[in-house]
């Protein structure tokens, strides 16, 4: 079980370190020291926007916490593909960062899916993966987007907000999926 919650965790974060990975490699008119901040900035703007409407408005209990886990991970990724035709523009990217940030809500998941007793576990295994992604992705990514262009290393990335919501559907399909989720599936 908490594989696959670590799978679809490890898929889904991929979206907040594309942009700030290829940052160096943009040579866009706009780009300058302020607004390379605000790549960053915006992102965790709106992943605090997404927080206190979630917990407003309480979503993963109205939605279910894998619901909300699948709409954020494919409503972030499409924010994520939007940057590509719209990288020209500094408030368009910035919107589509703010959009990514808001879509990350995965820790509903693993303190709603994770087993009772393994609960601090997978918090500690997502806060794990977190720095592992950040690591992997400010190493790597910059040495991809050398070798093949940053267009081509910010795709690589792309296919994790997918993978991530094919985990939680086959996590869904497991039995003690309705045990964990409050009887809902």
């Amino acid at each position: 079980m908490l594989v696959w919650i670590c799978l679809a965790e490890l898929g889904a974060l991929s979206l907040w370190f594309s942009a700030t990975a290829i940052v160096p490699m943009l040579s866009v008119q706009w780009m300058s020291p302020a607004a390379n901040a605000w790549l960053s900035m915006a992102v965790t703007l709106g992943f605090v926007v997404g927080t206190a409407a979630s917990t407003l408005f309480t979503l993963a209990d109205a939605l279910g916490a894998r619901r909300l886990f699948a709409f954020a991970a494919l409503l972030g990724a499409a924010a994520n593909a939007g940057l590509l035709p719209l990288i020209d523009s500094l408030p368009l990217v910035l919107t589509c960062r703010f959009v990514t940030g808001l879509a990350a809500q995965f820790s509903t998941s693993v303190s709603e899916l994770a087993p009772r007793e393994y609960v601090g576990t997978a918090l500690s295994l997502q806060t794990s993966i977190g720095f592992l992604l950040t690591l992997a992705s400010t190493r790597l990514v910059p040495v991809m987007a050398d070798a093949w262009g940053w267009a081509s290393a910010f795709l690589f990335l792309a296919p994790g907000p997918f993978l991530g919501t094919l985990a939680m559907w086959a996590l869904r399909r497991l039995p003690e999926a309705k045990q964990l989720a409050l009887g809902r599936r």
